[in-house]
Parts: C-alpha cells; sequence; structure tokens
C-alpha cells in the first residue's frame, strides 16, 4: 500500500495535534517494490547551468601550456582519522576540513554532551567524504544527538557511509542515527547500514536514517538491513528511513529490509519516506522486505513518495 501526500513549503505553523487520534499503520513483510517516474510540474523553471568565463588571449593560453607541460601533478591531501585508533569510546571530529576525509572506524564510540559519536565535514569543491565503521555508536545530548553525522558544501562532494555496528541510545531533543547532507552539485550520497538503530527524540524530530542533497545531480541511495531502525519523539515527528533531494537530476532508491517501528507521540510518523522538493528529473524508488510499523497521534504512514513542485524552504532535516 502507498499513500502519496503533498509536500507544504513551510517548515514551521504545524496545526495543533488532536488529543482524540492516533493513527497506526503496518506493512508486514514481503516482497514490496515501488518506482515513481519523473512528473512533469505544471510550470517549468529553466535552471541555468553555471558557466565560467574564459576571457584568455593566444598568448596567454600559450604561457599556460607551456609551463604546465612535464610539471607533475600536484598530490591530493587526505584527512583520515587514523589519530584515533586505540582511544574509543572517545567520538571522532574532524570538522570543516579543507580536503577529502577517509575514514576507518572499527571501535566503539560514545557522545555524551556531544553531538555525535562520528562527526565529518567538508568546506570547498571536491572534497568528499568516505566513512567506514564498525563499531557500536552512542550519542547522548540535550540539544542535537547523532550515532554519524556527515555534511559536505562544495561540488563533487559526494558522501559513502558504509557502517556494520549497532547505533543505540541516540537520545537528544533532536535526534539522528545516520545523517549525510551535501550542499553543491553532483555530490550524490551513499549510505549502507547492517545492525540496529535506536533514536529517541523530544522536542523534535526523530530519525534513524537521514540522507538529504540540495545540489543538481546528486542523487541518493540508502540500503538499510540486518537488524531493527527503531524511532519515537515525544514533541515532533518520528522517521525511519528518510530521503530527501532538492536539484534536478537526482534519483532516489532505498532498499529495506530492516524491521523498522516508527512512533510520535504528538506528530506524525513514517516507516520510510522519500521525496522530491523541485521540478526535478529523477525516479524515486522504494524496495522493501522488512516489517513497518508506524505509529503516531497525527497521521501515520508504512511507506510515502512524494514529489512535490512549491516553492521550498531548504531546511536541513526538516521534511515539510
Amino acid at each position: 500500500m502507498i499513500r502519496e501526500i503533498g509536500g507544504k513549503s513551510q517548515c514551521v505553523g504545524r496545526e495543533k495535534a488532536s488529543t482524540s487520534r492516533r493513527s497506526v499503520h503496518r506493512i508486514k513483510a514481503a516482497q514490496f517494490s515501488f518506482t515513481r517516474p519523473p512528473v512533469a510540474p505544471k510550470r517549468a523553471r529553466c535552471i541555468a547551468p553555471h558557466r565560467n568565463a574564459l576571457l584568455l588571449g593566444t598568448a596567454l593560453v600559450s604561457t599556460l601550456l607551456l609551463g604546465t607541460i612535464g610539471a607533475p601533478a600536484p598530490a591530493l591531501a587526505v584527512v583520515t582519522c587514523a589519530g584515533n585508533v586505540g582511544t574509543g569510546p572517545t567520538p571522532i571530529s574532524r570538522l570543516t576540513q579543507p580536503d577529502s576525509i577517509v575514514c576507518v572506524n572499527t571501535e566503539a564510540r560514545t557522545a555524551i554532551g556531544a553531538e555525535a559519536a562520528i562527526d565529518l565535514s567538508t568546506t570547498g569543491d571536491d572534497f568528499s567524504i568516505v566513512l567506514d565503521s564498525e563499531g557500536r555508536l552512542q550519542a547522548t545530548n540535550a540539544g542535537l544527538a547523532n550515532g554519524i553525522r556527515a555534511t559536505t558544501v562544495g561540488a563533487r562532494s559526494g558522501i559513502t557511509i558504509e557502517s556494520r555496528g549497532d547505533i543505540g541510545g541516540v537520545t537528544g531533543s533532536r535526534a539522528y542515527g545516520i545523517l549525510a547532507f551535501t550542499l553543491g552539485n553532483d555530490s550524490p550520497i551513499s549510505i549502507t547500514h547492517r545492525g540496529d538503530i535506536a533514536v529517541s527524540s523530544g522536542a523534535s524530530d526523530g530519525y534513524g536514517i537521514s540522507a538529504q542533497s540540495l545540489g543538481a545531480g546528486s542523487p541518493l541511495m540508502i540500503d538499510s538491513g540486518g537488524g531493527r531502525i527503531e524511532v519515537s519523539s515525544g514533541g515532533g515527528d518520528a522517521l525511519g528511513v528518510y530521503a530527501r533531494t532538492f536539484g534536478p537530476d537526482s534519483n532516489i532508491a532505498i532498499v529495506n529490509s530492516a524491521d523498522i517501528g516508527a512512533t510520535s507521540a504528538t506528530e506524525e510518523a513514517w516507516g520510510i519516506r522519500a521525496q522530491i522538493r523541485t521540478s526535478a528529473t529523477g525516479t524515486t524508488s522504494i524496495r522493501n522486505t522488512g516489517d513497518i510499523t508506524a505509529t503516531a497521534r497525527r497521521d501515520a504512514t508504512g511507506l510515502s513518495i512524494v514529489h512535490s513542485f512549491r516553492s521550498l524552504c531548504a531546511c536541513p532535516g526538516r521534511h515539510q
């Protein structure tokens, strides 16, 4: 069963939840696949590509060619997590790095009073993030809490996350098991997780796995399985697996074999939600073989695919 919900253009100002209403939506484990092809918006918007004006004369071009022929290619600097080997359960933090990050973690990590057990981010074009983690992760914080958080802001700065350990006890006012976010064009996200995820949020939303891209040509791929994803929220929405794109030519593909439970005491709940927010030309597909239960005071939806073409609000982490 698929339920489609039109997206809203605002990030705040939701209607107050009814105290007498409670929704439950269950999907039993079965081979399930749904693909939504691109849908043309009512009003097509033309997006001009970025262009760099090259106003170089013949003499300058010749000089540049002569100066570069035979010159060795510069070595690419890469930030690693080698300095964190043997330091578990201390969190890993590599923030606003002016280079690509390649991080391998094999230890348990616990963040108490900090925002993430593993926290990685880069600044600038061509600075990607690759994370391979198999240790158990935990995060508890009064504000934002993340098991894994990875963000990039430049073009051609994708994120790849391979996680093979449980992510449990992620508790905060707003909480994510895994959060990946890219801002620039041509910056795809790939997340593969094997293990349990347990997330509890207080005043705001809770997410098991969340992947979001704002740039063009930035598809999302999420593969979750091998355990259970449990998300509860006391004052916001609860989402087991969530993917959202804003740019054109940004496909969404979700493959899930994990059992998912999403519960919201006051707002809405989704087991799996995929959302394309602009006049994108990509496709969205969900293939699920896990049990999904969504329970909420307001609407509860097991699986949801949304293509919306209204004005967007680019608020990382918000889904409407």
